[in-house]
């Protein structure tokens, strides 16, 4: 396989993978249940490592369509911009998932400080990695791309 089809493959794991640790974590503060919130932060911190083969194959898969029909070189460079913000953004996320692990297992449980932190961070993080997808479906898809009127 080309680092065309791997971008495509990973390119979405994170999103829909932190999105999910949203839920699953609010699931888990409605139950109550400290073991829902500790698969999510799991989730969190799985998916924040997605985000790096996402990126990496990021500029190789290039190449694989410059020259295409439909190719918009611009929005590519403002593709990469916001994937460099999405792999900051997820990786504070993954972070602050994986220190809240270390501290929930010391017994302390997670502190309503610990959650809005991660919950924060997770919602900057599938807001980026939204934006960055969307961008990355107008490189090659016109339909999309948004044409003042």
């Amino acid at each position: 396989m080309s680092s065309a089809h791997w971008h495509l493959i990973t390119s979405h794991a994170p999103l829909f993978g932190i999105g999910f640790s949203l839920v699953l974590l609010a699931w888990g503060l409605l139950r109550r249940s400290a073991d829902v919130q500790r698969a999510a932060l799991g989730l969190y911190v799985a998916s924040a490592l997605l985000v790096l083969p996402a990126y990496f194959t990021g500029q190789p898969a290039l190449g694989a369509v410059k020259g295409v029909p439909g190719y918009a070189p611009e929005v590519a460079d403002r593709h990469a911009d916001v994937a460099a913000l999405s792999l900051a953004a997820t990786l504070v996320a993954g972070g602050a998932a994986a220190a809240a692990m270390v501290v929930s297992r010391r017994g302390q449980g997670l502190s309503p400080l610990w959650v809005g932190a991660i919950a924060l961070t997770g919602l900057l993080a599938v807001a980026s990695l939204a934006w960055a997808s969307n961008l990355g479906g107008q490189i090659r898809h016109v339909e999309i791309r948004y044409t003042p009127q």
